[in-house]
């Protein structure tokens, strides 16, 4: 299937430089061009095995597009003899083709599986679901409190938490709150390089759910206006760090 997608993408790649190069003429042509290698981009993602995109949602979403633009064309004769209705018929097949692949059941670096082990007692002790799964992450929520958790190289894209109305908070935010150092070791860019760096990444942030989050996941009432006062302090000890260390105003 790959294969066979590669090949359809390299033989459109006339047509393509073709769109780029008329994509100054109307707004629609700059519209179809910039569709199209969007399209591109994502079919390479597909062909390079890119484990980190869900693609039958991705291909969704740009079908959708493809059928705004198409309904356009289709309103517009003198648009139609560009054949650009031809250009949207290949790349819906193309999409068709994407929308196919499978997920991965365990993600990108079996992340999924991991997180569905290391955080089962979100389920067993607090009565949370699994509300999204990505194959970069999950979202597990107790309809109160939610809990978002995924493989990303930004510490705080990676863990955050809060109350499904109200604002963000990080593990960093918990580790202060409770007074535990080991707020200033979490690194804010994080290398996930194998499914071994996701594992130990997690198994620390569980352990400090399992330590610290007692109220947080229950919501007892005030541990969320703590939170904001613990991240305003924290926030501000971190200003304070960086003019102390660079010379830096934040």
């Amino acid at each position: 299937m790959m294969q066979t997608l590669a090949n359809s993408v390299e033989a459109l790649e006339p047509q393509i430089h073709e769109l780029r190069s008329k994509r100054g003429e109307t707004p629609l042509a700059n519209d179809i061009f910039e569709a199209v290698d969007d399209w591109r981009s994502l079919a390479q993602r597909a062909i390079d095995g890119d484990t980190r995109v869900n693609f039958p949602v991705r291909a969704r979403q740009e079908l959708d597009l493809l059928e705004r633009l198409w309904a356009i064309v289709a309103a517009r004769p003198e648009e139609s003899a560009q054949g650009y209705d031809k250009i949207l018929l290949t790349w819906k097949d193309l999409l068709g083709q994407i929308e196919a692949i499978p997920v991965l059941e365990n993600g990108h670096l079996d992340v999924l599986r991991i997180l569905r082990e290391a955080f089962a007692f979100l389920v067993t002790d607090y009565g949370f679901q699994v509300v999204d799964e990505q194959p970069m992450g999950v979202r597990f929520s107790s309809g109160a409190v939610f809990v978002q958790l995924g493989c990303h190289r930004s510490s705080f894209l990676s863990c955050s938490f809060g109350c499904e109305e109200g604002r963000d908070f990080w593990l960093e935010d918990l580790l202060y709150l409770r007074g535990d150092e080991r707020y200033l070791e979490i690194p804010q860019i994080l290398e996930f390089k194998t499914s071994l760096d996701v594992q130990k990444w997690f198994d620390f942030v569980a352990s400090v759910f399992k330590r610290y989050g007692d109220d947080v996941l229950r919501k007892s009432p005030g541990i969320f206006g703590q939170l904001s006062s613990a991240q305003a302090k924290r926030d501000e000890e971190y200003a304070d760090r960086m003019i102390g260390e660079h010379g830096l105003a934040l």
